[in-house]
């Protein structure tokens, strides 16, 4: 007869567990069998095992009532087992899902899970951090978390011991910084003219929530400025700016307005005001003032002319100029420009010929302040000229200033030049004498183009010439040397002292 018979139940494995199996016999007992029929099975059929079984193979998922049985050496089978074994068999892991879960990022340092799965006789087991598995329920609750990577996973288990092999799992950040902004730059060129200005801002991380609202302007000088645009996404935004009307500086703040936050929620940190600032000049630069550098009149084949303008100015070159001029002058030209950024020096070729030459600034001009406003006034014809003089000077005529014949102990010249002239003195004459000794010229007076030169008469009876020898240093005043030297086309003074 069968004394016992247990097994493992529910079974998550076809082939079920027998945990207990014994019988006995008079005659000792020879072979063993389960079926899943309460009709005793015939000695022979196949089956029987001389041991215990330890294991009850079934084809498929299912509910199963198992029968022992038991025979002797003889074929006598045992009497049905009064209590039968019925199993369930489950071979099929019950799934597991997680519905809601943290916002991911997340600025909350608790999170809480709620998880289910479609076998409503399954329990479950969570893991944090990738830690061992525990038994738990819904919904787990986690307080008091660090900032950073955080990894919950949950798996639902059956009675019979079949378990989620992909559970169910949830990685998310807790994020507790609020963004700050990193810097305010300046996009555009500076200084500028420009009606609106684009600045670059960059936040310590991605935002959201960025608009017209969230930013101040701080402005000296300008008025009318506004935030007209916001562009961009994540950690960079681009603001533009209308400058207004006037001239001064425009600085973009950020307010620290809530509105501006990070994707886990946490709000801007702020105000900020210390990004860059535009220099806005809407002013357009002029010519104050075009000078001689070198001496008037000159006979230099160049010279150089100071031009000064309102405020720092670039774009400056010979072709921004222009030469006008009277007279015989030709061959003019600009050179060349150097200095700057209010001052320039620009220099002139006089070319030939005598005339007046002016420096001029055209229309065509493409000189612009730093700001790009292009230069007014244009064109600019209020220049200092240059008088070129490339003509020497010659004596005209040499005259007695006095009555002839004379017995004075000293006589006058008038000497008579071309154009005025200087550095006129005692050295710049020489006498032609007859019969006479001991004259000199003794003095030098008068100015512009007519001189009076006196000449002591000396000793004796004859004739005095004043003459203009080579070694004259007379000049015209743009530096002409003086031509057709030696002069000796003059009166004459007849001395008679006897």
């Amino acid at each position: 007869m069968v004394n016992t018979f247990t097994v493992t139940t529910p079974s998550n494995s076809l082939n079920i567990p027998i945990t207990a199996f014994t019988a006995t016999d008079a005659g000792g007992v020879t072979g063993y069998l389960i079926t899943e029929s309460a009709t005793a099975p015939a000695p022979g059929a196949a089956g029987w095992t001389g041991t215990a079984p330890t294991i009850y193979t079934v084809a498929s998922d299912g509910s199963y009532t198992l029968y022992p049985w038991a025979k002797d050496a003889v074929g006598n089978v045992s009497a049905v087992f009064a209590s039968p074994r019925a199993v369930v068999v489950d071979t099929t892991a019950p799934d597991t899902q997680i519905d809601p879960q943290p916002a991911n990022p997340s600025n909350s340092a608790d999170a809480s899970f709620t998880f289910s799965s479609a076998d409503g006789t399954a329990t479950f087991e969570c893991s944090l951090e990738g830690g061992a598995y525990a038994g738990c329920t819904s919904p787990k609750n986690y307080t008091g978390l660090a900032a950073g990577s955080h990894t919950f996973a949950v798996r639902a288990k059956d009675p019979a011991g079949n378990v989620d092999a992909a559970p169910g799992s949830y990685t998310w950040v807790i994020d507790l910084t609020a963004p700050t902004v990193v810097s305010c730059v300046r996009t555009d060129p500076n200084p500028t003219s420009v009606a609106s200005v684009d600045f670059t801002v960059t936040f310590s991380e991605a935002v959201t929530g960025v608009a017209a609202g969230d930013f101040s302007l701080t402005t000296t000088g300008v008025s009318g400025a506004t935030v007209s645009e916001v562009s961009g996404s994540g950690s960079i935004y681009n603001v533009t700016v209308d400058t207004g009307i006037g001239n001064g500086d425009l600085r973009l703040d950020i307010i620290g307005t809530p509105s501006i936050q990070d994707l886990a929620g946490n709000a801007l940190s702020g105000p900020y005001t210390s990004g860059q600032t535009y220099t806005i000049d809407k002013t357009a630069p002029m010519v104050i003032s075009s000078l001689r550098v070198n001496p008037n009149p000159t006979n230099l084949s160049s010279v150089q002319f100071t031009v000064t303008f309102s405020e720092s100015v670039t774009g400056v070159d010979v072709s921004d100029f222009a030469l006008t001029k009277t007279g015989a002058i030709s061959g003019e030209s600009v050179t060349g420009v150097s200095g700057g950024p209010t001052m320039y020096t620009v220099s002139v070729n006089t070319g030939t010929g005598s005339g007046d030459l002016r420096l001029d600034v055209p229309f065509s001009a493409t000189i612009s302040d730093l700001a790009g406003n292009l230069l007014t006034g244009l064109p600019y014809t209020g220049g200092e000229s240059y008088t070129v003089d490339k003509t020497a000077p010659t004596v005209v005529s040499n005259v007695r200033a006095g009555p002839n014949l004379t017995s004075a102990a000293s006589v006058d010249f008038t000497v008579t030049f071309s154009e005025s002239v200087m550095g006129v003195d005692v050295s710049d004459f020489s006498l032609t004498t007859t019969g006479v000794s001991g004259a000199a010229v003794s003095g030098v007076s008068g100015s512009g183009t007519t001189y009076t030169v006196t000449v002591n008469t000396g000793t004796g009876n004859g004739t005095i010439r004043l003459d203009v020898p080579v070694s004259a240093s007379v000049t015209d005043l743009a530096g002409n040397p003086l031509a057709g030297l030696p002069y000796t086309g003059g009166e004459s003074y007849t001395v008679d002292k006897t």
